[in-house]
């Protein structure tokens, strides 16, 4: 299975946002990869309410405010208290680069940083530090008396699969069922935009989780249909490649047989199965 690189995560993780925050499109902007400077310093996605006033319906948005800095750790990343601390520098690069005095009021930012695992090394320390966690939704942590604007962490494996399937899928341990129930969800999406989204989360969960896609597609033909609609045609060729690899062990087996029983040679054989001959010159070397 080809490892996927750092980097290859991000691409679902702006389009898991875009699927997460969906009810609110109109009235957000994502920028994403915001340069915080000419020096290579970005921004994963910043989150920018369009009005003041907006309800978030989402329950990741609920610590949101004008200005919203997040920081995604691919699967395996460490998050730890210089990352947390990085990513709130980030934020303060934000306002101290601001084009006017008090664009960017300190009162309107706020940082959320996405893993999924449970950041334990860093809530252990934000603790030593005189911070407190607090768990406000499940997989939702609160952190404050550290720094002046609030902060959260996001532990997706902790998250509701009934509100946030498009984050449980980045992930190298994908469950068949949310696996299921977001392709199902993928259907009734009506814009080309959220199309894509849902075409960029399934890539990079496939290519992290290929057996437990293969398991569904196994399981369940409708959901093959579905899936080779969202998809690109390469993961159908993989499945395509391993039915022929099953016909191709079962018509080896019945030339031997046929070759033992009549005492006839393999070309014999395969003329009598009525083999074709391009299929005869992949099996000759075979039997």
């Amino acid at each position: 299975m080809r490892r996927i690189e750092k980097n290859h995560w991000h691409p679902g993780y702006i389009a898991a946002m875009g699927i997460e925050f969906r009810d609110n499109k109109s009235e957000l902007i994502f920028d994403e990869y915001h340069k915080l400077s000419k020096e290579p310093l970005e921004i994963d996605l910043l989150i920018i309410e369009k009005n003041q006033g907006i309800i978030i319906q989402n329950e990741i948005g609920a610590i949101f405010r004008k200005f919203n800095v997040t920081e995604y750790k691919s699967p395996g990343d460490d998050m730890n208290l210089s990352n947390y601390v990085k990513t709130v520098g980030y934020a303060c690069i934000l306002k101290g680069t601001e084009s006017h005095v008090n664009d960017i009021p300190l009162s309107e930012l706020t940082v959320t940083l996405i893993r999924e695992e449970y950041p334990d090394a860093l809530f252990k320390a934000v603790e030593q530090e005189g911070g407190l966690v607090e768990k406000k939704f499940s997989g939702i942590y609160y952190i404050s008396g550290l720094f002046i604007f609030p902060t959260q962490v996001v532990v997706t494996s902790e998250l509701d699969s009934n509100q946030h399937l498009s984050l449980k899928l980045l992930s190298r341990k994908a469950k068949e069922e949310d696996i299921e129930s977001f392709i199902e969800m993928s259907k009734t999406f009506a814009n080309k935009e959220e199309q894509q989204f849902a075409d960029t989360v399934l890539e990079v969960s496939i290519n992290a989780n290929k057996e437990t896609f293969k398991n569904v597609l196994r399981r369940d033909s409708n959901m093959c249909d579905a899936l080779r609609d969202l998809i690109k045609d390469e993961f159908q060729n993989e499945i395509q490649d391993e039915k022929q690899k099953a016909v191709d062990i079962a018509m080896i087996a019945a030339i031997r047989n046929l070759m033992r029983k009549n005492g006839i040679d393999a070309t014999t054989a395969m003329d009598t199965l009525g083999i074709s001959l391009d299929d005869q010159i992949r099996y000759a070397s075979r039997v």
